[in-house]
């Protein structure tokens, strides 16, 4: 058992989706396009478990910054999941502010493993949650790809952690 006293209980789920390229290139839009590839990684834990926003503490994704949390909201809304403002929040949204300018985000991966380490596992210890979703993703970018105005290919995976009773 990990010493911080919760575990990961729950399957991965990974969902792997083709995004267009939006205006402005993929630099400033590579965590926004991630936002489908999350949507479908939680409908399909969801889905799969029988949960639901009203299951966990909190529902946490990667780095989708604040426009790419926007995106996701709208795209889980119009699939008929009712989001939980409070609930849902980002890796990259709550590290960095908008005067720091992270275009759409910060680094997927540094942002997710510094508030999973250093925030929600230290939150769960605690005893202030039970259960957490975190659902990290990435653009699996390619200059060339995006200079010949093909798709961003997003990827998202997401491990339910469970406090122990």
């Amino acid at each position: 058992m990990p010493p911080w006293g919760c575990q990961a209980v729950i399957s991965s789920f990974f969902a792997f989706i083709f995004a267009p390229e939006p205006a402005g290139g993929p630099a400033a839009w590579c965590q926004p396009a991630t936002a489908p590839a999350v949507a479908d990684t939680i409908m399909a834990h969801f889905s799969d478990t029988g949960r639901s926003f009203a299951d966990y503490d909190r529902v946490v994704t990667g780095d989708l910054g604040c426009i790419g949390r926007n995106l996701l909201k709208e795209l889980l809304i119009e699939r008929g999941v009712r989001v939980d403002d409070e609930k849902l929040a980002d890796c990259g949204a709550s590290l960095f502010s908008q005067e720091q300018d992270p275009h759409a985000g910060g680094s997927g991966c540094g942002c997710v493993a510094s508030v999973a380490c250093g925030y929600i596992l230290r939150r769960m210890e605690e005893g202030a949650w039970e259960r957490v979703l975190l659902v990290a993703s990435g653009a699996l970018l390619s200059p060339t790809s995006s200079q010949q105005g093909q798709s961003i290919p997003g990827i998202a995976y997401a491990a339910a952690l469970e406090a122990d009773e």
